[in-house]
């Protein structure tokens, strides 16, 4: 792990370490399109007058660079006043820029060279004196809305999935920064790339949480870290090569392919569900307001309970939604023995067997009362034929589904599919503090990260809680209307659907052979092929350009169109697909 910068500044009397502290010719992309690691002469002086060491920054991208076999060098003062050729500058946490660096680095970019800048950069000149953030503000068009202080807790980042810029990582991933020397930026930008999150993916809503931005003019693109480059040491280093590859390929206008998370071009997925504690009540009113919305939900029993109310239960199916099982009775599973945990599975199918009517009822899905399972739960549930279950916030580090690793032979055509709550639930609105209002701006808050984040959100609402007049009934109305000027956006669907998709979109694999704008994408589906709605991605070599096409190279290959989602990305969205291997040449 490379050494990080923990003194810097440490030795100027009464300072924190934060840099609001103030002192008294075009070509193509690829090979030919080099990154330049710009070392700043007066941030090294600044830094070893204060026993600090720039090398340690600089180290890290050098180590990155070699390490993943970039075309890269480096540039001393004279070397960028005399203007390199068209290539990525990376402007790694220079505090320190003077006046003819500053110009010289803006002509850069308007020749087209990309910039990646980092931290404080040019926030004091060249003899150390402080001036703002400005240059990184005009250079990167974002604004720098505070610091992340030692207070806060929203020392994470999540980045974006399927994003431009971050898509090789899980949408939502918690990327730990560490509380380093250098307090993080935070940044309010149009395109943001990863936010600032604490651990429980919550953050202060007053304040903006943008921690990378990305930005395009005069052919140039931009990026910008609003963390120095020590606070990547504490996340696994596979992770960040594979964001820098992405960030890095963005900058070079070199396009990527790659396997979308969600099915028919959406961009994120939101599940509604209630647990059904007694309540019948407030399941038929939720289940009537869904359906004047044409919106459908997943309904979570105690099958002991179940039986008071079977012609609802039957109505709720009719209707399209889905009933699943939650326990016998409200009590959790872990750390009971497995006989006993297998002795209630056995009575909650039983309790539902006896619920009258025509047919039997078929649930397939589970969600532990107070999200209390273990792991013989989900080796279980497995066996007697569950295809889901929804576990509890802290299950995983990313906000999508998983397969369970419980049972580590299984395939994940047979394996458990395991749907994470990455959001509150409506337990967490009571308090003296929130009201409808409030409720109202969480619950939309809520849902525009997880679309930002590319992610899937939980709206998780009990049947007691929405009886007692929780502050989430009657904000409701507010999430429903966000959620509908969204529909375009987010895929809303029931946990059985969204199981299935995740276990159908696992038979697809996509290798791309070539580079920049000579791709080929190889489709590899597993039998029984995928239904509608397979999607893949494609950055934009330039931003607000046509959409690519994908052009088949077998018989066989099926058509398929291109669309943009933004200005930035173009998603391939496929009918359905049987078993085999498909070819297609990337046209852009």
């Amino acid at each position: 792990m490379v050494m990080r910068l923990a003194v810097l500044l440490v030795a100027m009397s009464g300072l924190v370490l934060s840099p609001f502290a103030r002192s008294a010719d075009a070509g193509p992309a690829g090979a030919s399109f080099p990154v330049y690691l710009y070392a700043s002469p007066a941030t090294q002086a600044f830094f070893q007058a204060n026993e600090g060491n720039y090398d340690t920054i600089l180290g890290q991208w050098r180590t990155y660079l070699r390490d993943t076999g970039k075309d890269f060098r480096e540039l001393g003062r004279a070397d960028l006043l005399a203007q390199p050729p068209r290539g990525v500058l990376v402007l790694a946490s220079a505090l320190l820029l003077d006046d003819q660096e500053r110009r010289a680095v803006e002509e850069f970019g308007r020749r087209g060279g990309s910039i990646l800048g980092s931290w404080a950069v040019g926030a004091r000149d060249g003899k150390g004196e402080w001036r703002g953030f400005q240059f990184v503000q005009d250079l990167f068009d974002l604004r720098v809305a505070g610091e992340i202080t030692r207070q806060s807790e929203e020392w994470f980042i999540a980045p974006s999935g399927d994003g431009p810029l971050t898509w090789p990582l899980p949408a939502g991933r918690r990327m730990y920064l560490g509380k380093i020397a250098e307090n993080p930026l935070r940044i309010d930008a149009r395109n943001v790339a990863a936010r600032y999150m604490t651990w429980e993916r919550s953050r202060d809503p007053a304040l903006a949480n943008g921690a990378i931005a990305f930005s395009e003019r005069y052919d140039s693109r931009r990026v910008y870290f609003g963390f120095s480059e020590p606070a990547m040491d504490f996340h696994p280093r596979d992770d960040i090569y594979r964001m820098l590859d992405a960030i890095l390929a963005w900058l070079r206008h070199e396009p990527r392919v790659y396997k979308a998370a969600w099915p028919g071009g959406r961009l994120a997925a939101q599940l509604i569900a209630m647990e059904v504690d007694g309540a019948a009540e407030s399941v038929a009113a939720l289940s009537q307001q869904l359906d004047a919305l044409g919106l459908r939900a997943s309904f979570f029993l105690i099958t002991s309970q179940a039986g008071a109310f079977p012609d609802l239960l039957r109505s709720l199916a009719r209707r399209g939604h889905e009933l699943a099982y939650q326990a016998d009775v409200p009590d959790g599973f872990k750390d009971q023995n497995a006989e006993i945990q297998e002795q209630r599975m056995l009575a909650m199918f039983a309790d539902v067997r006896k619920i009258g009517g025509p047919g039997p009822l078929a649930l397939h899905g589970f969600r532990a009362p107070n999200e209390s399972y273990d792991q013989s739960t989900e080796i279980l549930l497995r066996r007697h034929g569950m295809q889901y279950h929804v576990a509890d916030a802290a299950a995983t580090i990313d906000r999508l589904p998983y397969f369970s690793s419980a049972e580590k032979a299984v395939p994940p055509e047979s394996a458990l599919v395991v749907l994470p709550r990455t959001s509150l639930e409506d337990l967490e609105y009571r308090g003296d503090a929130m009201n409808e209002e409030r409720a109202g701006m969480q619950l939309v808050r809520e849902y525009e990260e997880a679309l930002n984040m590319g992610a899937l959100n939980m709206l998780l609402i009990h049947a007691s809680s929405y009886a007692s007049g929780s502050p989430v009934n009657a904000a409701l109305p507010a999430f429903f209307r966000r959620l509908a000027d969204s529909r375009d956006k987010t895929w809303v669907a029931r946990a059985d659907d969204i199981a299935a998709w995740w276990r159908a979109r696992d038979r697809a694999s996509v290798k791309v052979r070539g580079e920049g704008r000579g791709q080929v994408v190889e489709l590899t589906v597993r039998a029984p092929g995928i239904g509608p709605g397979l999607t893949l991605m494609a950055t934009q070599p330039e931003t607000g350009g046509p959409p690519p096409r994908l052009e088949p190279m077998t018989p066989y290959s099926p058509a398929v169109e291109g669309r943009l989602v933004d200005n930035h990305r173009a998603a391939f969205v496929f009918n359905r697909l049987g078993a085999g291997s498909y070819s297609y040449r990337v046209l852009y």
